[in-house]
């Protein structure tokens, strides 16, 4: 609720495009976001401004897009059950796609990186050796993460058509914003079949502003009642 109430408050400059799209003025807006959790909430125009609906959008089912999206569905249904949004597409859910493939023998696996996984926050470990060292093994891991994570946020936006923009916030895309202008996010956003024009039309952009939880918290406070 915070992030998408500091939307309007963001310069220019705090924003990365990802797919420049054609907005509509006053349309519906997703502010989604990947972090310790996963969080969703939507900018519906109401007379003067936007107001915020938010939910839990991040329980919601994780849809496997690829035989090997699938085989990561089994993979955490086989531990937990039902498979939700989260477990995937979060930063607990990059540590759970890493060990998934670290299973299935797909690149060898860092002995460095191996130790500090055992000792420091999982899904840093992993960002830092995929965007900075070009581990083979995180490398692959943090792509497929991000492949799912554009195949989320493309369904958030053609739920409500939203052709006001996608904002990726949350603590985790600012971190990778390199890998997510590489094409792989919003190949996956716009991949919805016949829909897929309707998707290269929606705005999709990074949030770099760490502060717009506050900035979103002081626009919420100033509101008139």
């Amino acid at each position: 609720v915070a992030a998408a109430n500091g939307i309007g408050a963001l310069a220019e400059t705090d924003l990365i495009v990802l797919q420049a799209g054609r907005p509509a003025e006053r349309a519906t807006q997703v502010v989604l976001g990947a972090g310790t959790g996963f969080g969703v909430a939507f900018r519906l125009w109401q007379g003067e401004r936007y107001a915020v609906i938010a939910g839990e959008g991040g329980n919601a089912g994780f849809a496997p897009g690829t035989a090997e999206q699938a085989d990561l569905w089994r993979h955490v249904h086989s531990r937990t059950g039902r498979v939700r949004l989260e477990q995937v597409v979060s930063g607990d859910g990059l540590a759970t796609i890493y060990e998934f493939l670290r299973e299935r023998r797909v690149e060898p696996e860092s002995p460095e990186l191996a130790q500090r996984l055992e000792s420091e926050d999982r899904a840093a470990a992993i960002i830092s050796f995929a965007m900075d060292v070009h581990d083979p093994l995180a490398c692959r891991a943090l792509d497929m993460f991000i492949e799912v994570y554009g195949a989320v946020a493309g369904d958030q936006a053609l739920a409500v058509v939203a052709r006001g923009g996608v904002y990726i916030a949350g603590g985790i895309a600012p971190r990778i914003a390199a890998r997510l202008q590489l094409g792989r996010f919003v190949d996956a956003c716009r991949a919805k079949g016949r829909f897929a024009d309707l998707m290269a039309d929606i705005p999709v952009r990074i949030v770099m502003n760490d502060r717009i939880g506050l900035l979103g918290a002081t626009a919420l406070a100033l509101q008139p009642c």
